[in-house]
């Protein structure tokens, strides 16, 4: 199964460093964060790094760092279920969402509508509300995006 214990860390550029040969003023690298569990599953994050250089010597100033945080839709657990599953995403930032769960032929079979808070966010989902066994998919929505996966109910 997926756990945190599994989760391994890259960057694009691999070796990120500042070119600080040349002129004086600012030098920018950008790099890009990845996690990626055993299961496949990514998230990533890109922050821009600046250095700022005057003549011969450094000088210090802040550095800004901004995020672009995308909307992950996690594969729920466990999967394939009996009784109930969670099922967990990332939010960039809080939003209102929306968490709806068809069958097959695309009919609505339970919805599940909040306010979310940035970051993980969790529910859980009883085969009682759903009524039915076999493939069925679930779809997060925000005002921004949608993304939608599959589950297995099992008898």
């Amino acid at each position: 199964g997926c756990s945190n214990e599994n989760v391994t860390w890259s960057t694009i550029p691999f070796n990120p460093t500042f070119n600080c040969m040349g002129a004086s003023g600012t030098t920018t690298v950008e790099v890009t964060f990845v996690a990626r569990d055993n299961c496949g599953n990514t998230s990533e994050t890109t922050a821009t790094f600046n250095a700022f250089m005057g003549g011969n010597d450094f000088v210090e100033q802040e550095q800004e760092i901004t995020a672009n945080h995308e909307l992950t839709l996690n594969q729920n657990r466990p999967n394939p279920f009996k009784a109930e599953t969670n099922i967990s995403f990332n939010l960039p930032e809080a939003t209102n969402a929306t968490l709806t769960i068809f069958d097959i032929n695309g009919k609505v079979l339970k919805m599940i509508q909040g306010d979310y808070s940035a970051g993980y966010n969790e529910v859980t989902v009883n085969r009682n509300d759903l009524g039915g066994t076999g493939v069925m998919f679930y779809r997060l929505m925000t005002d921004k995006t949608s993304v939608t996966k599959s589950m297995i109910i099992m008898d």
